[in-house]
Order: structure tokens, then C-alpha cells, then sequence
């Protein structure tokens, strides 16, 4: 696996990696700096282009080995993904600091930075948030000639939300360099986590991670939740959840806000299954819980960022997926963070009595409506709150989509 810290200068990444590079990480992993293979005088972007293609083919040798490689250093995502060598890297992972332009130039001037520099880096900061979070945003700052055959093809016409583009961004500009580095250590583990192989189920997640010490701490009815050994973040791991992913994008494009919890890392399980890292949480009183759902549906400024996310995304699943539900205002769905802030978790969720009730009248129409990868372990979630359901009748639902799957087979045969 290849992960990587970036971010324009200024952001922090040195001192990260002075604090991250003897770290018992319980297994292989080497933190690397990427200007130590060398800069030459009048380094450029082509450049650039030619030592990320060296350090992938680095990750590629220590990936041969069983290894991983930890690259600290300004790579913007684009060049990483582009790199001739990437696309046989196992996983890449991207990890991204950021911090204002006032901040930045008051660390690079502490450093002794040129006054007349200062205003290229707060633009080039500025630049490489924006082409993080969006592939789209100016592609012409890198996408520029040079020796090295960039594949540039491979996320051209991607969107923001796609999947293949995700990357975790950690705002420091209110953050000591210990708590940087905590953020930035617990992204890596969470990766590392899960670095698991394409055909891994809720089951096996579950049971690595059991073995590596997580435990129970909670159960919904679409799925359980378990805390990690440090006790500072929580897996929440369901056997088949259609919106997991929009819930992540949530997380992730709403981070600005403060008010969803922290993702540091997200999967689809075979299967139609779905896991997320998460920062842990509490509970919230019913009173606060509701009060915080009212102000986010009636136009409270405060909310109105976060609320323009969440119906967006949730827009964008409705029109995607079949049985998507309303947005849940169960006030259960409001918890608090670590420092005191309200924040909103699982907004959207599939409407199980009505794709549940379907599959028990007319499994044919869920068999075709949801193909056979995404809901195979549809009968297997927790129901820790509606339940119980029987294990005959989950046998029985089993059995009946099973038999719509085969006809569907035996006609496409024919």
C-alpha cells in the first residue's frame, strides 16, 4: 500500500513526519521523505512528475516485499493517480493538510521564507485544496509537458464525490503539531485496517478486526459498531447498506462544517456490505438532538452549509438507488464529538420495511431491481432495534432470491 501525506508547503508535513517515522505501526511501514530522493536546481513541475513515478515504483518494490511505503511530501493527487506505475499499486491511499493563507505565510515566514514568495505559496495552497476535493478544478497546473508519460487519462472526467478520488483533508490551522500528527497517525491506521482484498465481507472485516483487539460498543439495525484498542475511533460494519457511500461523501465534502464526525477511512465489502472509521462519539439528549434537527431543517445560518450538502447528496441517491428513504430525523442520528460539537451522523438509510416487504411478496422484483453483489448479505443485518427477525425466515427470503437469481441466469441463457 502506498499512503501519502501532502500539501503545499506550510501545512505541517515535515514536523509530522518527524513524530510519525519511528512509530510501531505493527507492521511494515517505512515513512519516507519525498525530497529526500534528491531536488535538483531549477526543479519544476516535469520534474515532479518524473520523482512521483519514482517513489510509486519504490512503493511497487516494497509492496513485493509485503511492505508498505508512507510518502511525505507536496504531491498533488492528480500526478500521484497519473503516474505511469500507479494503476499497479495495490491501494493509495491520500492524506491532506491544509491551512489558511494567514497561517501559512506567518510558518513560512518564521522559517525565513522570501516576503516577495509568500503570496505564490498562499495561491498554490489555495489551488491544491481545490484540486483535492475537485478533479475538475484547473487541471492545467499539472497537467503540463514533460518527459515522464503521464497517464492523465485515468481521472479525466471524473467528477467530485467519485469514489476513485478521495483523499482525507486535515485543516491545521487550530491544531498543535501533536494533535496534527495523532489525526494524521489514526487516518494511517484506519488504512492500513482496511487494506484488505477485493472479496473481503462484512464477515471477515469483522472477525480481523476482533483479533486485532476491537471491540463490541453498539448495534443499529443495519449494523454493528466496534471500538478500536485506543478506544479513539469506532468501525461501524453492516452486512448490505446501498447509501454507505453517501453517507462517506457526506462526511467527507460537509468536513468543512464541524458538524458531521470525522471519516478516516471507507470501503465496500463483497457482498454489498460497508465499513467506515469513524471518530468516536456520545450520545446526545432527545431535547438538544431535536433542537438541532429543527434548526438544520428551518434556514438556521448556522446549518444552512451542511443542510445544502445533505440535500444534495441525498437528491443524488434517491435518484440512484431504489428504496431510498426519506431523510431520517431520528434524533438519535445527532451525537457529540470529543470537544463538545453537534454533529449529524447517518442522515440517509434505505426504507427497509418497504424493500423488506418486497423481497418477501415479490422477490423478483428486488432480484432484478438490486443486482445479486450488492445484496447478497441483505438478510444478515444486526435488526438490533426492529427485530428480532427469525433464522427461518431470513433462510426462507434467502431461498426465494436465490431461486429469481437462477431463473434470471437460466433466461439470459436462453
Amino acid at each position: 500500500m502506498l499512503l501519502c501525506l501532502t500539501g503545499a508547503s506550510g501545512a505541517g508535513k515535515s514536523t509530522v513526519l518527524r513524530y510519525l517515522q519511528d512509530v510501531d505501526w505493527g507492521q511494515a511501514v517505512t515513512c519516507v521523505e519525498f525530497d529526500s530522493i534528491g531536488v535538483p536546481d531549477g526543479a519544476d513541475t516535469a520534474w515532479r512528475h518524473s520523482a512521483i513515478e519514482q517513489w510509486v515504483q519504490r512503493a511497487l518494490d516494497a509492496q513485493a516485499r509485503g511492505e508498505h511505503l508512507f510518502l511525505f511530501g507536496q504531491v498533488p493527487m492528480g500526478e500521484l493517480l497519473a503516474a505511469p506505475s500507479a494503476e499497479r499499486v495495490e491501494d493509495i491511499a491520500v492524506c491532506m493538510l491544509h491551512c489558511s493563507g494567514e497561517v501559512r505565510s506567518a510558518r513560512l515566514r518564521a522559517r525565513g521564507g522570501p516576503e516577495e514568495s509568500l503570496i505564490h505559496h498562499v495561491r498554490f495552497g489555495d489551488w491544491f485544496l481545490a484540486h483535492t476535493l475537485d478533479p475538475t478544478h484547473a487541471p492545467e497546473v499539472i497537467r503540463v509537458p514533460s518527459a515522464t508519460p503521464m497517464r492523465w487519462d485515468r481521472w479525466q472526467g471524473w467528477s467530485p464525490g467519485d469514489p476513485r478520488w478521495t483523499a482525507h483533508v486535515i485543516d491545521t490551522d487550530a491544531l498543535v503539531p501533536h494533535d496534527v500528527t495523532r489525526q494524521v497517525e489514526t487516518w494511517a491506521r484506519a488504512q492500513l485496517v482496511l487494506n484488505l482484498p477485493e472479496d473481503t465481507s462484512h464477515r471477515g472485516v469483522e472477525s480481523l478486526m476482533r483479533d486485532a483487539g476491537w471491540q463490541s460498543c453498539g448495534a443499529g439495525d443495519w449494523a454493528i459498531a466496534l471500538a478500536a484498542p485506543s478506544g479513539e475511533v469506532v468501525a461501524r460494519i453492516s452486512p448490505f447498506d446501498p447509501v454507505g457511500p453517501y453517507t462517506a461523501r457526506l462526511y467527507r465534502e460537509a468536513a468543512g462544517t464541524g458538524r458531521v464526525p470525522a471519516i478516516y477511512a471507507h470501503r465496500r465489502l463483497a457482498g454489498g456490505g460497508d465499513v467506515q472509521i469513524l471518530e468516536k462519539l456520545t450520545a446526545v439528549g432527545a431535547d438538544e438532538a431535536a433542537l438541532f434537527l429543527k434548526r438544520l431543517t428551518s434556514g438556521d445560518a448556522e446549518l444552512s452549509e451542511l443542510a445544502a450538502i445533505t440535500a444534495s447528496l441525498h437528491r443524488d441517491a434517491q435518484r440512484e438507488l431504489p428504496w431510498c428513504g426519506p431523510l431520517d430525523s431520528n434524533p438519535s442520528n445527532v451525537m457529540r464529538t470529543r470537544s463538545g460539537r453537534l454533529v449529524l451522523t447517518d442522515p440517509y438509510y434505505a426504507d427497509g420495511p418497504s424493500l423488506y416487504a418486497t423481497a418477501e411478496a415479490h422477490p423478483e422484483i428486488v432480484a432484478g431491481r438490486i443486482p445479486e453483489g450488492e445484496r447478497r448479505f441483505m438478510t444478515e443485518i444486526p435488526l438490533a432495534c426492529s427485530g428480532p427477525w427469525s433464522l427461518d425466515d431470513r433462510e426462507a427470503m434467502r431461498e426465494a432470491l436465490a431461486r429469481e437469481d437462477a431463473r434470471a441466469e437460466t433466461r439470459a441463457r436462453s
